[in-house]
């Protein structure tokens, strides 16, 4: 199960979720030992943190097995992180491949005017800094607001999924889960999450019914992931067309400025 949580990951948040896979490592050894945990002193990180800390009331509360789930939960949180550090890897590849075109550029400006006659105006100089900074601000901003678009919703889809599914398996009734997490947020979700709340609506029903939702709730979950991993490849697609479009309207056009002013120079002398 992956899903998309934060825009830009970094640092701290790796940090906070490497603490908490340590702690949940030592957590799970300890119930397998049987003694008593509690769910006091987990790292927070993102929404897991409190998920957990619920499971391990709940179950010490209603008798439930908690190791099976903390496992899984475990196993999440490390493919969330996978997730994280591949949209990290794509963010930094894009800059990576502006700041080498750059340096390509200026440093074709540095020896031109090492090794041929003519003067070139500063004017020319700022217009062209001017469109390499437009364009790096061009890629950032359209790169965030097309994964804003992309990923909007699974968070709080996968939150409160995922969340049912963890507090169902260790004894919460169908009302205690609801009040616990609320899905008031899921069905204000857009339209391409209709296909999940329709099924959503169905396994509400037949738990009611008395029906034991977890396989379904699994199920429903891969489908999320299967959605997401559709979602990020159209992200990859669209970066792929900013940074052409980037190159081809800034950097570019600052180049072929230079050439004109050279060689415009270069008829003056």
């Amino acid at each position: 199960m992956r899903f998309f949580l934060h825009l830009i990951p970094g640092r701290k948040l790796e940090s906070a979720r490497l603490e908490l896979l340590k702690v949940l490592k030592t957590r799970e050894n300890e119930i397998r030992r049987g003694r008593l945990v509690t769910n006091q002193g987990l790292p927070k990180y993102l929404f897991f943190s409190d998920l957990l800390s619920r499971v391990l009331y709940w179950s010490q509360s209603y008798g439930g097995q908690a190791t099976d789930l903390i496992k899984e939960i475990r196993i999440c949180i490390i493919k969330e992180g996978q997730s994280q550090r591949k949209i990290a890897k794509e963010i930094n590849e894009s800059l990576t491949q502006m700041i080498i075109v750059t340096i390509t550029i200026w440093g074709f400006v540095y020896f031109s005017k090492s090794f041929v006659a003519g003067n070139t105006q500063n004017v020319i100089y700022l217009k062209m800094a001017s469109m390499h900074l437009l364009g790096v601000a061009f890629l950032m901003i359209a790169q965030r607001v097309v994964r804003k678009r992309v990923f909007i919703g699974y968070p709080e889809l996968y939150q409160s999924l995922y969340g049912v599914y963890c507090l169902q398996k260790v004894g919460l009734s169908f009302q205690a889960c609801l009040r616990e997490i609320p899905l008031s947020e899921v069905w204000q979700l857009p339209k391409k999450f209709s296909p999940i709340k329709l099924e959503l609506e169905d396994l509400l029903a037949s738990w009611k019914k008395g029906v034991p939702p977890s396989q379904g709730l699994k199920w429903l979950l891969e489908e999320v992931d299967f959605l997401f991993t559709q979602d990020l490849e159209k992200s990859q697609r669209a970066q792929a067309l900013q940074k052409f479009l980037t190159l081809s309207f800034f950097y570019l056009p600052s180049y072929f400025i230079y050439l004109g002013s050279l060689f415009q120079g270069l008829m003056v002398t």
